[in-house]
């Protein structure tokens, strides 16, 4: 851009500069400040708009960024450092089989094998923490990837069949004594878990036996249903004392009902014990909701019995449109006129009549069937 200052320092186009040369020292500036001024509008050009500043976009940045001797990577380092997985090596392996087989009996008792089968792992391989799923997926895949041969797992096996493995009691007792409700101040002290355990046992015991006063005769249809009980390790421990305490009661069961009774009465025990709440019958419950054939026939046959006292008025001389609304209705798709309606009431008071006391016998029919039913499913 061209500015005043500038322009006063440039000759003007006329001159030469062998001109200009020859002019004397004292008095060469200021004829060329004159002329220049003079001309100044010639040289001056309006300031033009700044050019614009391109934002930088989101691009990759240049390899020439990254350290030197390491080239660029096109990966972003995992948000909590570099994640390596577990090399299953193979005693591991053979471990996980050990574990498995002493869990399952061979491969033969598949039945809630994943908590011995982590204990027993544990008991092998102290420094690995795995879960018991994890640890179910790595036999998975031993035996369907074949990362063992068969004669290696026959082996194992046999050893396993031979000399189980012993579960220390740090492993194994662990889990039981905090599955149990006890203080958190007495769960270091071995004595102090065995007094808990002892107490929560005469507490199982003296519920299970309320529960049986309770709900042992009552009938079946009027017990209240319960809910799921949540699965843990307190509950597992839980169950395990109410199946040592039923075996006395299975003694004295007279019946297949008195089984399933008492069953049901370890179950309201289980639920009492564990803290969760179900509704008994002494509370208020819900009315059942009519069915849907009952909610039908009721309706029809209300509206007979509207149509009915509508046609009765208006065969006492009652025209109010209030009553002429439903007269009309009571004799839509019979052809008749509005002029015979006078003569044809009794007629249509009669039909509707007999439509009415159709429908309440066939109520009843479903009535009866219903409470067949009912009775069939109690029995």
């Amino acid at each position: 851009m061209l500015t005043r200052r500038r322009a006063a320092r440039l000759p003007s186009p006329g001159s030469s500069p062998s001109s200009a040369s020859q002019l004397p020292p004292g008095r060469g500036p200021a004829p060329a400040v004159a002329v220049a001024s003079s001309s100044s509008d010639e040289y001056y050009s309006p300031p033009t708009s700044p050019t614009p500043v391109r934002r930088p976009g989101r691009r990759r940045p240049p390899s020439s960024l990254a350290p030197s001797g390491q080239p660029a990577s096109n990966r972003a380092p995992a948000p909590g450092g570099v994640v390596q997985r577990m090399k299953w090596t193979r005693p591991m392996n053979e471990n996980v089989m050990r574990a498995y087989y002493g869990a399952t009996g061979g491969g033969t008792n598949l039945t809630a094998y994943r908590a011995r089968m982590l204990s027993l792992f544990r008991a092998l391989e102290p420094d690995v923490d795995v879960s018991a799923q994890r640890l179910s997926d790595q036999v998975r895949v031993i035996q369907r990837n074949h990362r063992l041969d068969d004669a290696t797992l026959d082996r194992l096996r046999s050893e396993v069949q031979t000399s189980p493995v012993v579960v220390t009691p740090s492993i194994a007792e662990a889990p039981a004594a905090s599955a149990l409700p006890a203080n958190p101040a007495d769960g270091g002290d071995d004595d102090g878990a065995i007094t808990v355990s002892t107490q929560c046992s005469d507490h199982i015991r003296s519920t299970l036996e309320q529960a049986v006063l309770e709900y042992r005769s009552t009938p079946r249809d009027q017990r209240p249903r319960l809910p799921r009980l949540p699965m843990h390790n307190r509950n597992k421990a839980l169950m395990g004392v109410l199946d040592s305490l039923l075996s006395s009661y299975f003694g004295n069961s007279e019946d297949l009902g008195d089984t399933h009774s008492l069953l049901y009465c370890a179950a309201v025990a289980a639920c009492r014990v564990a803290g969760v709440t179900f509704r008994d019958n002494t509370a208020a419950r819900p009315k059942q909701a009519a069915p849907a054939w009952q909610c039908r026939i009721e309706k029809r046959v209300a509206e007979a019995r509207t149509l009915i006292a509508k046609l009765i008025a208006f065969r006492g001389g009652n025209t109010r449109p209030r009553v002429m609304r439903f007269v009309k209705r009571a004799f839509a798709g019979t052809n008749i006129s509005p002029s015979e309606y006078t003569a044809r009431v009794t007629e249509r008071i009669d039909f509707f009549k007999q439509k009415n006391d159709k429908e309440q016998s066939q109520g009843s029919t479903y009535d009866r069937t219903k409470d067949l039913l009912l009775h069939e499913a109690t029995v």
